[in-house]
């Protein structure tokens, strides 16, 4: 894996709850994402939506949230971008363009692609997405912690 050449990268909800939870399934790929992603030093974004789903699990506890904190302070090239009116307008289109995808993963892509992200890495199967027309950006999807797939938003 090497996202070198990558200047801005997008991770999706589910890499991080993957890595924090230790998923068995994914954490050897999730890991290596965050060790090229520190290694090149690579901008992260995020929707402030990430926050939300990670605060809504209805078992956080006061210390998990603290753990959430400090890893995203930690990482200077991190960083959460508010929803805007331009990105759900955004996300309104990917929905009526591509209708399997829910809403929070269009907020999610359209975040992405307004911010010029390189890359958007998912463990979402469901975002494999093969035809339709929004932007060129690599869509990199870990399957079964084992091997990644890619896809072209295009």
């Amino acid at each position: 894996m090497n996202f070198s050449k990558a200047k801005r990268i997008y991770l999706d909800t589910n890499i991080y709850i993957c890595l924090f939870n230790e998923t068995p399934r994914f954490i050897t790929k999730v890991k290596e994402v965050i060790k090229e992603i520190q290694k090149n030093k690579i901008e992260v974004l995020a929707s402030a939506l990430v926050w939300h789903e990670l605060l809504s699990y209805s078992t956080i506890s006061n210390t998990e949230i603290a753990l959430f904190k400090s890893f995203f302070s930690g990482y200077k090239k991190f960083k959460f971008k508010n929803v805007d009116t331009a990105i759900a307008e955004y996300a309104a289109k990917i929905r009526r363009e591509y209708k399997t995808i829910r809403a929070p993963d269009a907020i999610h892509l359209a975040t992405a692609l307004i911010t010029d992200c390189d890359l958007f890495i998912s463990a979402d199967r469901k975002l494999a997405i093969k035809e339709g027309k929004l932007q060129d950006m690599k869509l990199l999807v870990i399957e079964n912690g084992t091997r990644m797939k890619k896809g072209i938003l295009a």
